[in-house]
């Protein structure tokens, strides 16, 4: 009988530590599906300056402003799109947790790229709730 219960106390707890790790692997896939909302990929860059460094940072910070404008289209409803002109002075470079390139060329004055721009989720949420703009962000 011992024998019995102890079998059924190992497959419990086995039972237990299953749930627990699909409820982290959830939790996990919540997460990653939030990241891929608050990223903008593929998107194009092009600068012009008097060297390729210059004109590749200038591509980047045009592109990280452009991108994160296409950002809050994605995340705001169209009702409070008036609300996002306040946030025009926002530095986008700020909010940004990586770029990825996905191709790129350059010359000795132009850049050209496309460029995936993962912005953070929580600096995100933070500024639209302290800004009062509502947003939805769910796939």
């Amino acid at each position: 009988m011992a024998a019995r219960s102890m079998s059924a106390g190992r497959g419990a707890l086995a039972v237990a530590c299953a749930v627990a790790m699909l409820a982290g692997v959830a939790s996990g896939e919540a997460r990653a599906q939030a990241d891929v909302v608050y990223t903008i990929g593929n998107y194009p860059v092009d600068a012009t300056a008097e060297n390729a460094l210059a004109a590749k940072q200038k591509a980047l910070a045009d592109g990280q402003q452009a991108a994160f404008r296409s950002l809050l289209k994605r995340l705001v409803p169209v009702t409070s799109y008036a609300r996002i002109a306040r946030l025009k002075s926002v530095k986008a470079g700020d909010l940004i947790e990586g770029v990825s390139v996905r191709s790129e060329r350059n010359s000795s004055t132009d850049y050209i790229a496309s460029l995936d721009f993962a912005f953070s989720p929580a600096g995100v949420r933070e500024l639209l709730r302290r800004e009062g703009v509502p947003y939805i962000d769910t796939l």
